[in-house]
């Protein structure tokens, strides 16, 4: 028989019919956790009203039929290449197609995150957020050299500062509602304790101690991802 598992200890048959199952059963997934298999295809056995001798399709175990998929393996997969590549961006003449092969894959991932949970807002904040913070630093960027070119005085520095902040607040009201979305779709507080250190970590930036907050929201971030292990339905 064929099917797909569609949650923790259950497969769909190609029957109509559910079957729970051990993971003891499945033969060939050494490499996978229990609830990284949820929406893999599977081939397995009945007895009564239960799937044994079962055996993942290997081309779904592969890396990139896991990454086209929409299991908790793949969108985690997706979330942490994508985080990787992104890293690489200060790497000369390569470093910002990294970057932009990396958001992409984060933006897959967020995408497959808000099918399975049914959420309506979870990708529109994470947009929403992320260009409002690119604006603001562009905003800062331009405006600085601007000021410094212009041998603007301390008023027209700190009026700079004062917009930019003005725009990164409102970015971190979206961030909030994005980060409490994903905690809640996942189980994981991590999510809102990450959201914490973001938000002050952009807020004292211009103090110099800023990027030590956001390295620890970004671990916190890692983690959090890391212990998904399930994906609940938004309401």
């Amino acid at each position: 028989m064929r099917g797909k598992i569609i949650g923790a200890g259950i497969i769909s048959g190609n029957d109509d019919n559910r079957y729970s199952f051990n993971k003891e059963d499945i033969k060939n997934s050494d490499t996978l956790n229990l609830e990284n298999l949820i929406n893999l295809e599977v081939d397995f056995m009945i007895e009564g009203d239960k799937a044994v001798d079962i055996y993942v399709n290997k081309s779904m175990t592969n890396p990139f039929k896991v990454i086209s998929n929409d299991s908790i393996e793949s969108i985690r997969m997706k979330y942490f290449i994508g985080m990787g590549a992104g890293m690489l961006a200060p790497i000369p003449f390569i470093g910002w197609i990294l970057d932009i092969v990396g958001t992409i894959l984060q933006f897959f991932a967020l995408i497959s995150l808000q099918k399975i949970s049914n959420s309506r807002t979870l990708l529109r904040n994470f947009i929403i957020a992320s260009v409002i913070s690119i604006i603001s630093s562009i905003v800062m960027l331009i405006s600085g050299i601007g000021t410094i070119l212009a041998n603007g005085g301390m008023e027209e520095l700190s009026f700079i500062i004062f917009i930019a902040v003005a725009i990164n607040i409102i970015g971190i009201i979206f961030w909030y509602k994005y980060y409490s979305e994903l905690k809640d779709i996942t189980g994981q507080n991590l999510y809102k304790t990450a959201f914490w250190f973001y938000a002050i970590g952009f807020l004292t930036l211009i103090f110099g101690i800023g990027f030590i907050f956001i390295i620890i929201a970004n671990i916190l971030e890692v983690i959090a991802w890391y212990k998904i292990k399930e994906i609940k339905k938004v309401n």
